[in-house]
């Protein structure tokens, strides 16, 4: 069984992360087979700034990020969980017009608050974060 701390021992090069941001260049005559990455190592992973691979989630250098977001996953439901049919029944059915449209009025408000509030906090600090865990938390 492989471990974190494992080597791979067939690969003979590896490329280092580049300093700059720049993208990994393939040399020409090897675009088939790009180098292997070794394994991300839970000290590697920095908040700010860091050169992991964001689609690797473990190993977790930041664990309460990732329980954090498992709780705030059990904070919320969605209509898969709960039976809807009454509820969409009195909207058609017992709410007068003018009640209907308090509440699209108040539903709209909230969704576009919720939605500016994340693109303008929410995005402009994941973008910085490079911890995946931390960004699977802040999404």
């Amino acid at each position: 069984m492989l471990s974190w701390e494992d080597s791979d021992t067939s690969v003979t090069s590896v490329p280092t992360p580049r300093q700059d941001g720049a993208p990994f260049t393939v040399p020409s005559g090897h675009a088939a087979a790009a180098p292997a990455l070794p394994p991300v190592q839970a000290a590697d992973k920095r908040v700010v700034n860091g050169h992991t691979d964001i689609n690797q989630l473990a190993p977790f250098k930041y664990p309460w990020a990732w329980k954090y977001f498992l709780n705030a996953n059990r904070n919320h439901w969605t209509p898969l969980d709960i039976n809807m049919t009454q509820d969409v029944h009195d909207y058609h059915h017992a709410l007068t017009a003018a009640e209907r449209h308090v509440y699209e009025n108040v539903l709209s408000y909230l969704t576009t608050s919720d939605i500016l509030a994340m693109r303008n906090i929410g995005l402009a600090v994941m973008e910085k974060m490079s911890a995946p865990e931390l960004q699977i938390y802040q999404a």
